[in-house]
């Protein structure tokens, strides 16, 4: 069993809040569409580092299945942080496919 804060799931931002806060209100930076449950150690590694320069290493690591799981788009284009509007419209769809598909196979 993993015990610490290190294995604590979380509620990490995918684009983090001090990169985009000045841009977008705070709704906006703190919706479900730009949050993902990754562990605690990980989620300090990521800190303030954009998607563009994080997600690379996720697909290398873990294989392009890590960000389908959690509907996080392959789009490289999509994790830059001019693009993050429409980020958030892919993410917003995909979720909803997905609570869709479980809830359809209940």
């Amino acid at each position: 069993m993993h015990r610490g804060r290190q294995h604590v799931l979380q509620s990490h931002h995918i684009f983090p809040r001090a990169r985009i806060r000045d841009v977008h209100g705070r709704c906006e930076v703190n919706e479900i569409a730009n949050r993902a449950f990754i562990g605690g150690g990980t989620n300090r590694w990521f800190s303030h580092t954009p998607p563009s320069e994080y997600l690379p290493g996720v697909v290398k690591e873990r294989g392009e299945e890590a960000l389908v799981a959690q509907c996080v788009p392959l789009d490289q284009a999509l994790w830059q942080l001019d693009n993050y509007p429409r980020f958030l419209a892919y993410r917003r769809a995909e979720l909803v496919k997905a609570i869709n598909g479980f809830l359809d196979g209940l």
